[in-house]
């Protein structure tokens, strides 16, 4: 608690007082506050508002982040502390290795030093939960938009197959969308397509799916003892949906 000016003389106390510069009332331009000695303060006062010239002193981010309930920093100081806020970082880029995924979007990685391709998901059932896989056609699915660059396929289900392997096939209007003769295959106690023994590749790197194109997920074989269950279909492509 400061001390009292109760039974003091204004005479006695007027240089600790504060009053505006020109010992004028207030107005709307800012006039600075001053002591009674004329010592002009960082504060400057108008029927607006209030400024000043220096809220904070030499603290760091972290002694400001100590004191928050106590300091307010201002333009001045968030530019001189955040300078690198406002500048550009170079970004390294490699598109020359995305040349087969011409609708790649992309985004900045998680180090914030590069451009990198994002990408999207397209996943669905083959099935129910329960049923045993047979051989045969397992879905069907008209697209009702064009989906651009596919350009990888995964499978998995929730039993895994014993006897011999599970091989599955995807067609685009009743043609395998794969190069060669591998087909995706979920290996005997495994669940997924991911690790294989085989490897595949989709003819031409990528494929498109045009309006009204339909997809399909054919089981060419079944485990021949425990022969699988819940299949499901995971797709990755690079351009959004064009309505």
């Amino acid at each position: 608690m400061g001390i009292t000016l109760t039974g003091k003389k204004i005479k006695e106390t007027y240089e600790g007082l504060l009053k505006l510069s020109d010992n004028s009332p207030i107005e709307i331009s800012y006039k600075k506050v001053t002591d009674g000695y004329g010592n002009e303060t960082a504060l400057g006062l108008s029927v607006d508002g209030v400024t000043c010239d220096k809220i904070y002193s030499t603290q760091t981010i972290a002694e400001i982040d100590a004191e928050l309930d106590t300091i307010v920093p201002n333009k001045k100081w968030v530019e001189a502390n955040n300078a690198a806020a406002t500048s550009f970082v170079a970004l390294s880029d490699t598109f020359g290795s995305l040349s087969s995924r011409r609708f790649a979007n992309l985004k900045v990685n998680s180090a914030g030093t590069a451009i990198i391709a994002a990408y999207s998901h397209y996943d669905f059932a083959c099935g129910d939960e329960t049923s045993d896989l047979t051989v045969g056609n397992a879905t069907n699915i008209e697209f009702p938009y064009v989906m651009e660059s596919f350009w990888y396929s995964a499978f998995t289900v929730t039993t895994a197959p014993t006897g011999s392997p599970i091989v599955i096939d995807l067609l685009k209007n009743g043609v395998s969308v794969y190069n060669g003769a591998n087909r995706p295959t979920i290996d005997v106690g495994t669940t997924s397509t991911i690790n294989s023994s085989v490897s595949t590749s989709f003819t031409g790197d990528t494929f498109d799916i045009a309006q009204g194109d339909v997809l399909s997920v054919n089981i060419t074989q079944v485990g021949s003892t425990i022969k699988g269950t819940a299949l499901k279909c995971f797709l990755t492509y690079d351009a959004n949906p064009v309505f």
